[in-house]
């Protein structure tokens, strides 16, 4: 065998499952690297490794799973999800929250020093005490563990370390438990714990006198704390809820007569049993759990417990205790590990014996099954370690102790035994009936009917009432004349005639046995009635077909929606498929269509560049009456601002040639689609350098945001002070990748007013790979924000020749052609070919339909888009994407030709004293 080899993989058993908690990841985690590295899963597949994974961590694993951005190929490879379950469950390191937990540790009732101190240990691990670790590990035993007098012999020891503190807590927790005192204490021998055991006080006995003014307590409230008069005491004209007595509080009363709140009960047999005796606190009653053992009555009651397996709420199945002491089930959470994953709740801490303040992990609601009854309770989980309990409310319900022999009787008694506590026995009720002393059924049972009422035909009685009710009526709401109109159209209609005959005569049972005019009617042939020799449904109405085009524009007054069309109608009239007719009517009214919003479309991201002044964006800014030429890089955001006296083609394309002279030429120039932009000299610049232009959309300048954004920083910068400083500091500042424009352009920082190292300036270019991952990641999630916030909707894409309505424009338009840019369009309207975003058309081929072709209704004329300038004819050519149509159009002045549309003019008289001129 190679020694590099490896024996074949153990029979290992692996980790319990995980419980889903963050807090328990680190070391579920630790525990599944052992079993992976013995089971030797890493010869395996990722796949195979991936779903060993999952399938140990538990049911909700493929739930957790799915809810992570992850890909299907990713969830197969074991190191990708392990990464994505680390990101997942690994809580952010807090240093301050650990060391505040490592500080707050003390030794519990009942907790062996040995997992106290290794407690401290795992606490100290992630707090970073460097050197200090050790003593610190070693103050906070010394302070923390339960026995004073050795806590105080540990700090005496000047030359005491970590190690031999811990073996002097751990020997003499050993003789502890190895002396008599000790082993009489635990000779119950079934491992409960005691939690209190309160001694009688006795008269001759003094405490300590040098500890006396050390636990000084006042004498009639029990604070620890002197109080200048009588009356500034907090118990001070009180009453003892034990004595009666005023002026002191139940906790250090010392009245030898107490009256006390007892809970007594029956036992099997019927004998008067006392199961506790508590001093409750009334003012905010806690669950009580838990046990006290010592001798006497009470321990005999446990000498034989009652253990059940009960299912949890298909969880699992514990070993219960019937516990009739205890509230509620309860269980420590070391139980949870063998229950199924749950969700727990928060919960105020519980009470047990003692008073004893007990901390509550969490509790949930489970049915809990046994013997085949199941009832859904409470279930409670204890931080520390608890077997599980049954509770008395469960034991109740499940039949094992019946309430009315177990139930607490409370009753107030003198704890003298001259006077002890009686309990009232057990009384068997019977039922008597009084006969005459029920006096409202025996005078009720003196006077009945003479006879019994005959049956009667609802039916028949329910006709007669709506034929009173319409006969009785003054008058419809509505007037005569389109009373009559509506009556007329009815016993015009042969439908309605049809169905009149119907409602009189019995419809026919099956469907099929009507005609196709009349199948529509027999879903509501149950409500159709006759009411004034007019076809109704109910209350509604029912309109003639030739009646119902007058009655959908009557319903759509006002231009309401949809929705509020529907709630007229429903109240009113009825007709079949008249919710589909309405809705549709609604689709095509031109008016709604007009004023109708179309939802934001997804982000579509522009692709980073992949290095430095690959693609650029430009555009002109306008700031404190100087005009400004702005440029930014892509990949950098690197900005320039050129100032410029004119805006025409030829001045920006000299400016630009300056700036490619010095950078070089980009691949890439993205702009808006206005002057000078779209003329033909900068389409030519752009074909001589080689360059491709890119324009947006008119109307949407959210396709050229870069050049927007660089415009509002630029802008910024003239009206807060210099432009050139002002662009220089920006240029020099680091942006949220962490790099600054200058890194990313030119590959070094600038040198500026602010003293630096001259290493600093020196060359160093980023990780370029790496940066286009992070730009990517960045551009994703900024989509993700804009799509979630604006609830974006793909809009359906418009076909050529469809018909839409210009919201820019307010006028319509037939679309010609795609643009080569995404969701844009070649619209012609009023003689013009235009280019408009997606966003800013809406479809109106319904309303075309419905209206005819270019029957469109009347609309105000745009003189700046339907008339075409007053200049020397042109000649203009556009490029239909994707069909390679050229249109050409031509204007002309011809006396034929429609004229520019100006404003009204007075006529102008010439001045006398100009006569001898010519004008």
């Amino acid at each position: 065998m190679p020694d590099n080899a490896r024996p074949p993989a153990p029979n290992v058993k692996p980790p319990e499952e995980f419980s889903f908690i963050p807090s328990d990841w680190v070391d579920w985690k630790s525990r599944f690297s052992q079993y992976h590295m013995l089971a030797q899963l890493d010869r395996q597949s990722e796949e195979y490794q991936a779903n060993s994974l999952l399938y140990i961590m538990g049911q909700r694993a493929n739930q957790v799973v799915a809810t992570l951005d992850l890909t299907a190929a990713e969830k197969k490879n074991y190191t990708r999800l392990m990464e994505a379950l680390d990101a997942l469950y690994k809580a952010t390191k807090n240093t301050v929250y650990d060391r505040a937990k490592f500080f707050r540790r003390s030794q519990q009732p009942g907790e062996p020093a040995a997992e106290f101190i290794m407690d401290v240990k795992k606490l100290a691990t992630p707090c970073e005490f460097g050197d200090l670790k050790d003593s610190l590990i070693r103050d906070i035993i010394i302070l923390g563990i339960r026995d004073e007098a050795l806590s105080q012999a540990l700090v005496l020891d000047a030359t005491l370390n970590l190690e031999k503190c811990v073996d002097r807590v751990l020997n003499a927790e050993q003789v502890s438990q190895s002396s008599p005192a000790a082993r009489e204490g635990n000779g119950n021998g079934n491992g409960q714990e005691v939690h209190k055991v309160k001694v009688p006080f006795k008269k001759n006995q003094r405490p300590f006198q040098q500890n006396k003014q050390k636990n000084w307590k006042c004498k009639y409230c029990g604070r620890p704390e002197k109080h200048s008069k009588p009356d500034k005491c907090p118990a001070w004209n009180k009453s003892c809820k034990l004595c009666g007595k005023k002026n002191h509080f139940a906790e250090v009363c010392r009245s030898t007569k107490k009256i006390h709140e007892m809970e007594e009960g029956v036992d099997d047999e019927g004998e008067d049993v006392e199961v506790n005796a508590v001093f409750r606190h009334r003012s905010k009653p806690r669950p009580f759990l838990g046990e006290v053992k010592s001798s006497g009555e009470i321990a005999s009651i446990e000498d034989s417990p009652l253990l059940l397996d009960i299912e949890v709420g298909g969880l699992g199945t514990l070993e219960f205790k019937a516990d009739s002491g205890a509230d509620g089930p309860v269980f420590g959470r070391e139980y949870l590990s063998q229950l199924a994953p749950v969700k727990l709740y928060k919960c105020a801490p519980l009470k047990a014996a003692g008073d004893l303040v007990l901390e509550v992990y969490g509790k949930f609601k489970a049915k809990l099954s046994w013997n085949g009854k199941s009832h859904v309770v409470w279930v409670y989980v204890m931080q520390r370690k608890q077997k599980p309990l049954l509770g008395r409310p469960t034991m109740i319900k499940f039949g094992l102790i019946d309430p009315t022999v177990y139930k607490p009787v409370k009753i107030l008694a003198a704890s003298s035994p001259n006077n002890p506590a009686v309990v009232p026995p057990e009384v068997e009720y019977s039922s008597v009936f009084t006969g005459k002393e029920l006096y409202t059924p025996d005078i009720l049972s003196r006077a009945p009917l003479p006879d019994k009422p005959a049956d009667r035909d609802i039916l028949l009685e329910e006709l007669l009432i709506a034929e009173l009710a319409s006969a009785n009526r003054d008058s419809w709401p509505m007037s005569t004349a389109k009373l009559q109109e509506l009556r007329k159209a009815q016993a015009e209609d042969p439908v309605c005639q049809q169905i009149k005959t119907y409602i009189l005569q019995g419809w026919p049972k099956q469907q099929v046995d009507l005609s196709n005019t009349l199948k529509p009617f027999h879903a509501a042939r149950n409500d159709l009635n006759i009411q004034l020799d007019m076809i109704c449904k109910g209350n509604q109405l029912l309109i003639p077909k030739q009646y119902q085009p007058s009655m959908l524009q009557g319903l759509h007054t006002g231009h309401l929606s949809v929705e509020k069309c529907r709630s007229r109608a429903a109240s009113a009239v009825w007709w079949p498929s008249m919710t589909a007719q309405l809705s549709d009517f609604v689709q095509k009214c031109p008016v709604c269509l007009q004023r109708r919003k179309l939802k934001p479309e997804p982000l579509l991201p522009t692709p980073p560049a992949s290095r430095p002044w690959e693609m650029i964006a430009m555009d002109l800014a306008d700031c404190k009456g100087r005009k400004y030429l702005v440029v930014v890089d892509y990949f950098s955001t690197y900005p320039f601002a050129l100032e410029m006296r004119k805006t025409t083609a030829a001045p920006i394309i000299t400016q630009l040639e300056n700036l490619f002279s010095m950078f070089g030429s980009p691949e890439v120039i993205r702009s808006d689609n206005g002057p000078p932009f779209n003329s033909w000299d900068f389409k030519r610049f752009c074909e001589t350098w080689d360059i491709t232009h890119t324009t947006s959309s008119p109307h949407f300048p959210q396709s050229n945001g870069k050049a927007e954004a660089a415009v509002k920083i630029v802008k910024e910068i003239i009206q807060r002070g210099e432009i050139l400083t002002g662009l220089l500091a920006y240029r020099d500042a680091k942006l949220k990748i962490g790099f600054t424009p200058a890194q990313l352009f030119l590959g070094r920082h600038l040198r500026t007013t602010v003293p630096s190292l001259p290493t600093r300036l020196e060359p160093s270019w980023p990780d370029f790979p790496k940066l286009r991952t992070l730009l990517n990641e960045r551009n994703a999630a900024a989509k993700k924000r804009f799509d979630q916030a604006k609830r974006a909707k793909e809009l359906a894409p418009l076909q050529v020749k469809a018909q839409v309505w210009i919201t820019d424009l307010q006028t319509y338009g037939t679309i010609t052609g795609e643009a080569d840019s995404p969701r844009s369009y070649y619209v012609s309207t009023g003689g013009r070919i235009l280019r408009r975003n997606r966003r800013n058309l809406l479809d109106a081929t319904a309303l075309a339909t419905r209206l005819g072709p270019y029957q469109y209704p009347p609309v105000d004329a745009d003189p700046k888009v339907t008339q075409p300038p007053l200049h020397r004819p042109t000649q203009a050519a556009s490029t239909l994407g994707g069909t390679g149509q050229v249109i050409r159009k031509r204007r002309s002045l011809s006396p034929g030709g429609r004229g520019r549309v100006s404003r009204p003019q007075r006529e102008i008289k010439k001045p006398g004293h100009l006569e001898d001129f010519v004008l």
